[in-house]
């Protein structure tokens, strides 16, 4: 019963795909990097499958309520769909002319749907610390026409300070602390209320992401 649930949410997946070829690619890529496979195939093909689905990723564009987004890997193509975090719309009850910062941004999952919903009066400030992240961020805010997005390239943190960036096996899983292997990147530390001043120009923060998802606040 557990694995036909989870066999449904996996078909919802494929729907999000914007275009048929999206659809076909992520229909591999379920099949290949879906919970039921994964945890029973060994873990060096398990590994090839993620290789595989990482490279069929890239073209892909999904759909969020008419909102195009453009995928970067296999994790990306779940994160950017209507099904992940559902349950976070319960709470991100924005309204317009709203100020919302989203610290972690990713691709937009986000911050595409909530600068659609706060509208021109608005304000959606989304900061990513990954630049491959943030490169497509932006593809994405410019492919959707959305005028209202502040993107920084920067990473929330106590100073302004420049800090080393460790990108993870995935696009949601880089960060400052040391990972696995010495390749890094460096980033702009920047204190949030310093930027905030910087760039919302007297305006109250209504809404944090974090803060809503109680995974960083």
């Amino acid at each position: 019963m557990a694995e036909k649930r989870i066999l449904y949410k996996y078909i919802g997946y494929i729907g999000a795909g914007y275009n048929l070829r999206s659809k076909l690619r992520l229909a591999i890529i379920v099949a290949f990097t879906n919970q039921i496979v994964m945890n029973r195939v060994p873990c060096n093909i398990g590994k090839m499958l993620i290789s595989v689905s990482n490279w069929l990723s890239q073209g892909i564009t999904t759909n969020i309520h008419g909102l195009k987004l453009r995928v970067v890997d296999h994790e990306s193509c779940y994160i950017c769909t209507p099904l992940f975090e559902e349950w976070a719309w319960d709470y991100l009850t924005v309204q317009e002319g709203d100020l919302f910062i989203d610290i972690g941004a990713h691709l937009g999952r986000y911050t595409l749907p909530i600068a659609r919903a706060v509208g021109e009066n608005g304000l959606v400030i989304a900061v990513e610390a990954s630049i491959k992240n943030y490169n497509c961020l932006k593809r994405n805010i410019e492919s959707n026409n959305i005028r209202n997005i502040i993107a920084i390239n920067a990473a929330a943190w106590s100073n302004n300070e420049k800090l080393k960036f460790y990108p993870g096996k995935s696009s949601g899983g880089g960060g400052i602390k040391k990972k696995t292997g010495a390749e890094y990147s460096e980033i702009g530390g920047r204190r949030m209320d310093g930027l905030l001043k910087e760039v919302a120009k007297g305006m109250p923060v209504d809404w944090d992401k974090d803060r809503c998802r109680g995974s960083r606040a």
